[in-house]
């Protein structure tokens, strides 16, 4: 398996996974009593990941046709994930970045990555939200928002794109 590069949200969410796992095996030779350093630490792990959200950012529509699929992947990735994830629209319809940056700071979230659900970085990423992020930002301080770069543009998207796309000619390739 070809590791993510350090700066990326799946290399974070590997390095944090094999802290618990360490957390875990710290744990194991007094199987009969729990370590109260070791519970301290990992309540620290989870604190932290729950300060630490997920914001999906797609683009937006009047439609509900269309956003059911986000509503559908949002919901899909908050079971496998630990800390918070919450989905916003761009423009056009609720919750919108800004609503949910609200919602996230009432919570007590310090800090939220903002994945673009875009295949790359157009006029809206490059001006738009950063212009949203920035105004956010003012409105609350203590919210630490950086927006990641599109999802398209990860190289585990083409990977996966590639496989369903090669799965799609097999498929077809079959029924003849």
């Amino acid at each position: 398996m070809r590791m993510p590069p350090p700066c990326s949200l799946r290399y974070r969410v590997i390095q944090t996974l094999y802290v618990f796992d360490s957390l875990d095996a710290a744990m194991r030779p007094c199987p009969a009593s729990r370590c109260p350093t070791t519970d301290k630490a990992r309540d620290a792990v989870k604190e932290t990941l729950m300060n630490d959200a997920l914001i999906l950012l797609a683009h937006g529509s009047r439609d509900p046709r269309w956003r059911a699929p986000f509503d559908n992947l949002a919901a899909a990735l908050a079971e496998h994930l630990e800390r918070p994830l919450r989905l916003a629209y761009m423009e056009l319809c609720e919750p919108s970045l800004e609503s949910v940056a609200a919602e996230l700071d009432a919570s007590g979230c310090r800090r939220a990555e903002v994945l673009p659900l875009f295949f790359a970085a157009g006029r809206h990423l490059r001006e738009d939200v950063p212009g949203q992020i920035a105004a956010l930002h003012g409105q609350h301080p203590s919210l630490a928002l950086e927006l990641l770069a599109p999802v398209g543009e990860h190289p585990a998207f083409v990977d996966a794109l590639a496989g369903i796309i090669e799965g799609r000619a097999a498929t077809e390739t079959d029924d003849f």
